[in-house]
C-alpha cells in the first residue's frame, strides 16, 4: 500500500483516551476513495448525524451554516466506512438555526444540502 492511501489509528489500553487517527501525507497528497455520507438531521434535538454510508473513509467531514455564532459539538472530523458521530448545533443568542441551508461534506464526498 503507498503511503498516500494509508491510515493510522492510535488507540489506548486500560485507560480513557480519544483515538487519534493519522495520515502519512499531506491532505493534498492523500488518494482518497470517493466516500458517501448519509445525513440525518433532528431539528427538535438540535443535532445531526453524519454516517460514512459507503466503504470509503470520509476525510474531514465539516458542517456549515451560513448564521454566525453557531455552536457546533464537533465539526472537521474524519469517519471510518460505517461510522457515525451526532453532532449537536446551537446558536448562543438562542436564534432559530435555518437547517434547509445545513451543508454537510468532505474533501472527498459530495456536499449534502438541507432541504430546499
Amino acid at each position: 500500500m503507498a503511503p498516500e492511501e494509508v491510515l493510522v489509528e492510535l488507540s489506548a489500553a486500560g485507560f480513557s483516551a480519544p483515538v487519534n487517527r493519522y495520515y502519512l501525507r499531506d491532505p493534498k497528497e492523500l488518494r482518497l476513495p470517493a466516500a458517501e455520507l448519509d445525513v440525518q438531521v433532528d431539528e427538535a434535538e438540535q443535532t445531526v448525524t453524519v454516517t460514512a454510508s459507503g466503504g470509503a473513509a470520509a476525510r474531514l467531514v465539516k458542517l456549515e451554516l451560513p448564521l454566525g455564532g453557531v455552536r457546533y459539538s464537533d465539526n472537521y472530523f474524519d469517519l471510518l466506512p460505517g461510522e457515525s458521530r451526532t453532532v449537536r448545533l446551537r446558536h448562543p443568542d438562542g436564534l432559530p438555526l435555518p437547517w434547509a441551508a445545513l451543508r454537510v461534506g468532505a474533501l472527498n464526498a459530495a456536499a449534502w444540502l438541507g432541504k430546499r
